[in-house]
């Protein structure tokens, strides 16, 4: 390996000392060399492009990706407030400070899963912006299943992506914007890909990711490109007929729908059954004292 860079051996271990500080699942054989766990690729935007029809495509401003940066949604949030009605997206082989909901922190390895923010700006009040999280939960599964067949994907209220009970993935929206005014939103995607063996091990609640699934490297650029396609689709249609076609879709994937489940709100606590969403993407839950209500913002999880 050495002989093929121009490194010495020194050199050579030091490089490996990186990655692997970097998360980097590597082995190591005496007097063999490195392997790593999984393939190592690189996002690229021309490998990415190459998924995304024309028309999808031309509607994208500005096309981001950085080897590492603290979160790819406060990146698009602070580019939005400079660069007003631009769609733009931005990928990450690393995030030093990625979060999820609830200001969770997210961790993902270098060059092993797919962190991608997409800005999108609508023309329309922010109130009228209710369930994104329902459509661009649709378009990842819709991603996945096309780019690696897997089936029995699943959406958990408000924003998982799920497979036989484990985290794949999670969405994190933000929205900007005025009453009676335009908005702009970020929406924030994290998707286990090429998730290393020990980290799953260390994450206390059960994850999984599409390796795991699959048990083959996937190609990050052509699931990352197949999921930006699927959400702008999504997008645009969501402002040309609005939710009601994705409420019809998520009953399909929903992982709560008949589960007694806990949800906890700003103010209070709740549990009951879910009994699917409502046309504004609300979680609908019936209580013990068989009242049905419909919870517009929260954190779900089963009640064991």
């Amino acid at each position: 390996m050495g002989k093929s860079l121009g490194l010495s051996r020194g050199a050579v271990w030091k490089s490996i000392k990186q990655l692997t500080a970097l998360g980097i699942n590597i082995e190591s054989a005496t007097n063999r060399g490195y392997k790593t766990e999984h393939i190592l690729e690189f996002l690229t935007t021309e490998k990415i492009k190459k998924y995304l029809s024309a028309q999808r495509l031309s509607l994208l401003d500005n096309f981001f990706i950085f080897d590492s940066i603290d979160s790819t949604n406060d990146y698009l949030i602070s580019y939005a407030k400079k660069n007003k009605n631009t769609n733009a997206v931005c990928f990450s082989e690393y995030q030093s400070a990625g979060r999820g909901r609830l200001e969770r922190s997210w961790a993902s390895p270098f060059l092993s899963n797919i962190c991608m923010s997409l800005l999108w700006n609508f023309n329309v009040d922010i109130t009228a912006l209710t369930g994104l999280h329902i459509l661009s939960g649709l378009a990842v599964v819709h991603a996945l299943e096309k780019a690696t067949k897997i089936q029995g994907i699943q959406l958990k209220w408000p924003n998982d992506i799920m497979w036989n009970n484990h985290k794949l993935g999670g969405i994190l929206i933000d929205i900007t914007g005025e009453y009676n005014g335009s908005c702009s939103v970020v929406i924030g995607i994290g998707l286990n890909v090429n998730m290393p063996e020990k980290l799953l091990c260390e994450i206390e609640k059960p994850w999984t990711s599409i390796n795991r699934i699959t048990n083959i490297s996937v190609s990050r650029n052509l699931i990352a490109g197949i999921m930006l396609d699927f959400l702008v689709a999504h997008l645009i249609q969501f402002s040309k007929s609005g939710l009601s076609k994705f409420v019809k879709q998520w009953k399909e994937k929903d992982y709560l729908v008949g589960k007694a489940v806990k949800v906890a709100t700003a103010t209070k606590s709740l549990s009951g059954t879910a009994k699917g969403i409502d046309d504004q993407g609300g979680l609908l839950l019936e209580t013990q004292n068989k009242t049905i209500v419909a919870i517009n913002s929260g954190d779900a999880s089963l009640h064991l």
